[in-house]
């Protein structure tokens, strides 16, 4: 399979260069990785491209080698209307539910050049997690029982690294890799092997995988807010589309394990006029839960300064004039104005940045809603 077979390439070079999709060269140069970006989940940029690159690997001429889960959503998280509670129900009760386990996601896929099987996370060729899981499948195993890619096969094998070490929110005790997919690329489709198939790899290869749960959707959804020390649920119905539904107590320990809130993403927009790129890094390790409240207390703030900025130049613009009558006449104006309009107006007469001062000045909750 070329890429051109998986979407459009003129839509891709478009993401690209938006920067809604990072593609990523591997330290041996051989091999692309293809992901969504931070800046794609705030645009909320999803379209058949960006979701399809969330860890697609090709060589450099194209030939797809690893098709992991194109991104899936939450249950009623926005940007993605076909996972609104009601278009779910709709879709029928013929899904398999699984428990989401709540580790890295690891793409296992087969280097031809090599001959070998290789690990790698979504965004890193040799990611922390990707280098464990692969030494934890050669310490269990020798390779010998996966299969070779052949013309009407090629697989792509997906798991979920959990280490106490590894720790997101749900602490886990041992080191262990799951296996929570299969895509089999045969010709130019790519197939979402289902749950009989699963356990059946997992068989041969002698793998965990995520446990099946026996629960309808009206049953999780009343769990959601009940279950304690469990990040939630996958459910996934034949034509391999997928929803996740996550616990409440899985995101309050997020938000508490990280301190998350409006003051810590005030904070990370402040660092980051002194050192851009501060709150891409924030952004970026945040847990996908939260990032849609961050990105909506960021954006909150700054309309906030934007809007008070242009409230303050039009009132500069109105006491302009006093500046020709001398330093005097106008610092008695502005010294009639709220104090905390006072030096904004005065780094106005001087020309110097004022949008630092707005930002110090900002209350995040009060903006933050």
């Amino acid at each position: 399979m070329h890429l051109s077979d998986l979407m459009n390439l003129d839509a891709l070079h478009a993401q690209l260069t938006a920067r809604h999709i990072a593609r990523i060269l591997s330290p041996d140069g051989r091999h692309w990785l293809y992901n969504y970006t931070d800046k794609a989940t705030y645009a909320q940029a999803w379209t058949p491209e960006t979701r399809q690159c969330r860890g697609l690997v090709t060589d450099r001429d194209g030939n797809v080698l690893a098709v992991p889960f194109p991104k899936f959503a939450n249950v009623d998280e926005p940007g993605f209307p076909e996972c609104a509670f009601d278009v779910i129900v709709a879709r029928g009760a013929n899904y398999e539910v699984t428990a989401k386990l709540d580790g890295s996601l690891i793409i296992m896929w087969y280097d031809d050049e090599l001959g070998q099987w290789r690990c790698t996370t979504r965004g890193n060729f040799q990611s922390t997690q990707a280098l464990e899981a692969h030494a934890w499948l050669s310490a269990r195993q020798t390779w010998t029982a996966w299969p070779t890619p052949t013309p009407e096969a090629r697989y792509t094998f997906l798991g979920e690294w959990i280490a106490p070490h590894n720790r997101v929110v749900v602490r886990y005790p041992t080191a262990e890799l799951s296996l929570i997919g299969v895509q089999r690329i045969g010709g130019t489709t790519v197939s979402d092997l289902d749950d009989a198939e699963l356990h059946r790899w997992a068989q041969h290869l002698d793998l965990p995988r995520t446990p099946r749960v026996h629960a309808t959707l009206t049953d999780l959804r009343a769990q959601q807010q009940t279950v304690v020390g469990n990040e939630g649920w996958v459910l996934r119905w034949p034509d391999g589309f997928r929803v996740k539904v996550k616990t409440a107590d899985y995101l309050r320990l997020a938000k508490a394990l990280s301190g998350f809130g409006p003051a810590q993403v005030y904070d990370t927009l402040i660092a980051d006029l002194a050192q851009p790129g501060v709150w891409a890094a924030y952004r970026q390790g945040l847990p996908e839960e939260l990032a849609p409240d961050a990105d909506r207390y960021a954006q909150g703030m700054r309309e906030a300064v934007a809007t008070r900025l242009q409230r303050m130049r039009e009132q500069f613009t109105a006491f302009a004039p006093l500046l020709d009558l001398g330093r005097r006449a106008f610092a008695l104006a502005v010294q009639e104005q709220p104090v905390a309009d006072r030096p904004v107006l005065f780094a106005l007469a001087d020309a110097k940045p004022v949008v630092p001062i707005l930002w110090k000045q900002l209350d995040p909750h009060a903006v933050s809603g």
